[in-house]
């Protein structure tokens, strides 16, 4: 009787893939901190720019820290120093990734705080997205009372420091929620671009504020330059992705709240399957015609 072959087991995770994840998490937080989540927050978050133990010294040096990481990482990479090379281009583009992938190996398991070593399928990323839901509805929900009081009492916030804090914090948390949502996810999904494309919603939220701040980084450079024409211009395209970003995290939270309604949800899925279903059977109905016209012509076709 031939016995089964058991499959390798995953290395256990040691210090530095804990250590790695954390300072990962401790990035994420500082660059969260810089980000202009709010239409009131640019002085906040130029305050923290121009501060120089918080910018740029603490995230460039998280930064690094991840960087030479990933380097060894590359070098003990047990796929071969390509694949790590290719990770190792991820994490240091997208740093929260490295709470999620490791440049020394491949993306077989995942280790998560509470959680322990998961395997990388539809079965891990089931247990993380229950384990998440609830969290992550309590923090989505948040975005009601911010979007209320930023449109009816936008000028109170701007000119209290204290409101426009606590607005860019919550929202700041919001954000952050939802990266990390987004990585630990992604990790352990199967297929990754098929991941993204179902939640390209959360891809837009995540986006809208780097976006944002990159535009800021423009306007304090140019602040002693530019005329003010062309400032207000800019702070209103600064609102502009504000309130892209909450209409963005209403849609979302749309989404999850006909998840947490069975009923309902089922009832859209069905929907789906039957436009899926139509639209398919258009596709089969073409895809006849042109079987039938190829017959056609290959019958007129003199013989040789």
């Amino acid at each position: 009787m031939l016995e089964k072959s058991i499959p390798p087991q995953p290395q256990q995770p040691g210090v530095r893939d804990k250590v790695m994840f954390h300072v990962s998490g401790t990035l994420l937080v500082a660059l969260t901190m810089v980000l202009p989540h709010s239409s009131s927050s640019d002085q906040f978050v130029t305050h923290l720019i121009d501060t120089p133990w918080f910018w740029p010294n603490t995230i460039v040096f998280l930064w690094a820290i991840m960087v030479l990481e990933g380097l060894i990482g590359v070098a003990q990479a047990s796929d071969g120093w390509l694949c790590g090379f290719r990770r190792f281009l991820l994490v240091i583009l997208i740093p929260p990734m490295r709470m999620a992938f490791s440049p020394a190996r491949p993306n077989d398991f995942v280790w998560y705080p509470r959680v322990g070593l998961l395997p990388v399928g539809r079965e891990s990323e089931g247990k993380v997205e229950l384990g998440l839901a609830v969290p992550m509805l309590v923090i989505t929900l948040a975005v009601i009372p911010i979007f209320i009081a930023e449109l009816y009492f936008q000028k109170n916030i701007a000119a209290s420091p204290g409101w426009s804090i606590t607005v860019h914090l919550v929202t700041g948390l919001i954000w952050l929620a939802f990266v990390v949502e987004f990585c630990l996810l992604l990790g352990v999904a199967e297929n990754k671009l098929d991941y993204c494309r179902k939640h390209w919603i959360n891809i837009v939220i995540i986006i809208l504020p780097l976006v944002a701040f990159m535009r800021l980084l423009r306007l304090s450079r140019l602040v002693r330059v530019v005329k003010a024409g062309k400032m207000l211009r800019m702070y209103r395209l600064r609102g502009i992705y504000v309130r892209a970003l909450r209409f963005a995290v209403l849609v979302n939270l749309v989404d999850r709240l006909l998840q947490r309604n069975p009923q309902g949800y089922l009832e859209r899925l069905e929907l789906k399957i039957t436009d899926k279903e139509e639209e398919l059977a258009e596709l089969q109905e073409h895809a006849d015609e042109i079987r039938a016209k190829i017959a056609t012509l290959e019958a007129e076709e003199p013989a040789h």
